[in-house]
């Protein structure tokens, strides 16, 4: 089932529905972080989407209260999608990447389709 999960991620990645969830996802990150300089890494496909960051920068600060900076990472992660954002110094990382998430989520994904299946 989490296979399964991991291939509409995929199928997600490719559709016009995504674009919005890629920015939601780093605007999180940025407002977890607290905003100021960051660095955004996404892999090679998303990094060549139209993600505004400036936009996104603007979203984080009015949250935060610290003047944003969102730049782009050279660093293309191989990852379903979504993002890893971190501080400008690089000591702290959120990743907001599918992976992660599903990882993060995974004990609870397991208890939940263990209820479906052996109600």
């Amino acid at each position: 089932v989490i296979n399964e999960a991991k291939n509409k991620l995929k199928i997600l990645t490719q559709s016009k529905k995504y674009l919005p969830i890629l920015k939601k996802l780093i605007t999180e990150a940025g407002i977890i972080l607290g905003g100021k300089e960051l660095e955004v890494s996404m892999n090679k496909q998303d990094s060549t989407l139209p993600v505004k960051l400036d936009n996104i920068a603007k979203e984080i600060s009015e949250k935060t209260g610290f003047k944003t900076k969102l730049r782009l990472s050279e660093e293309k992660p191989k990852v379903i999608g979504g993002a890893i954002v971190r501080t400008a110094n690089g000591k702290v990382i959120m990743d907001n990447t599918f992976d992660d998430i599903l990882v993060r989520r995974e004990k609870d994904l397991r208890f939940e389709i263990a209820k479906i299946l052996f109600k």
